[in-house]
């Protein structure tokens, strides 16, 4: 059994060793609530683009596409997803949008939010360069159910294809005013 301060350690290079394999060019893939992973870490916060926050009760969300010609949202054809999920509220570098945001929902069409919105877009699924390396997350879907969807499971595979490289793609941020 390890003591505290060797879990600490061991955490901190399992971080560190995470961190550096994406930078020196590795790829990164996280969906849903595995962006949670070290989510008190600046670090981990940065390299992902954001940190979880919040969600309200399991609700109908409209998805939809940032920019319907981008190649990794071009599974959902411009019409984006509904389905049942958390509605998942990001916090720490989510506010640098240092990412190139994909999916989205309007904030005021969700039920149970905790606090006001400075406006009523909320990304949930991103690409983002971090050093040579790629990061590509979404946080749809907690249900198998919407796994069901060959436009979701397409946009995950081309998720995939980012990460490895195989698939080019715009990853500059889209900056918010």
């Amino acid at each position: 059994s390890l003591t505290e301060n060797e879990i600490s350690k061991k955490a901190a290079m399992y971080e560190s060793n995470l961190i550096n394999y994406v930078k020196k060019g590795g790829g990164l893939m996280i969906l849903h609530g595995a962006i949670v992973v070290q989510n008190n870490s600046e670090a981990f916060s940065k390299m992902t683009g954001g940190s979880f926050d919040y969600h309200p009760k399991q609700q109908k969300i409209h998805i939809k596409e940032v920019d319907k010609n981008h190649p990794l949202v071009k599974a959902f054809k411009g019409k984006g997803i509904t389905h049942i999920d958390e509605p998942y509220f990001f916090k720490n570098a989510y506010f640098d949008y240092n990412f190139r945001p994909l999916l989205y929902f309007e904030v005021d069409t969700i039920e149970e939010i905790r606090h006001d919105p400075t406006d009523n877009i909320n990304y949930v699924a991103w690409i983002k360069k971090y050093g040579k390396g790629r990061v590509f997350y979404t946080s749809p879907s907690h249900n198998a159910q919407s796994l069901e969807n060959p436009e979701l499971l397409q946009f995950l595979m081309d998720g995939l294809q980012y990460v490895t490289g195989d698939l080019k793609a715009d990853d500059s941020p889209l900056r918010r005013p």
